[in-house]
């Protein structure tokens, strides 16, 4: 498993608008040690990252720090 040359993601997990009316988004990337869980703010601010064992992980990591944005004031679900 390897990532490719121009690093796109393998699923873009979910898309958060925030209070500030920008979109923050989390994608799933396939690496040589599993999968990255990405969450940018935009293309060059990557605001947290951790690499997983399996795509399973990576999704319910995904979904958990989906969950304690939405548990914020301010931030809503916005459309893929």
């Amino acid at each position: 498993m390897a990532a490719t040359s121009d690093d796109r993601p393998l699923e873009t997990a979910w898309r958060v608008r925030g209070p500030l009316d920008q979109v923050i988004q989390c994608t799933i990337h396939e690496s040589v040690l599993g999968f990255e869980v990405r969450v940018r703010q935009s293309p060059t601010n990557l605001a947290q990252k951790c690499t997983l064992a399996t795509l399973h992980r990576a999704r319910r990591k995904a979904a958990r720090w989906r969950d304690a944005l939405l548990s914020l004031s301010g931030f809503a679900d916005a459309a893929h």
